[in-house]
């Protein structure tokens, strides 16, 4: 989890520090790792096992997918 973390934060950082706008390579690894985020949030499941990742986890899910969805309607991915 920490790898993907460390992949998806940086692309959503990016997107929203370029006002949506990201570069293929980053559009590639958010393609490739958002399928991977979903199954591990499923394995966290409800927040009472591990509140904290939870919940930060599931928030990094909605903004990947989100920005997944956004690029998607553009065209990019």
């Amino acid at each position: 989890m920490v790898e993907l973390d460390t992949w998806l934060a940086g692309c959503v950082s990016t997107y929203l520090a370029n006002d949506g706008d990201l570069d293929q390579s980053r559009q590639n690894v958010i393609t490739k790792c958002l399928p991977k985020l979903r199954r591990y949030v499923a394995q966290l499941g409800y927040p009472w096992a591990f509140p904290e990742a939870f919940a930060y986890f599931r928030l990094l899910l909605k903004m990947t997918e989100l920005i997944h969805n956004d690029k998607a309607q553009d065209g990019g991915g």
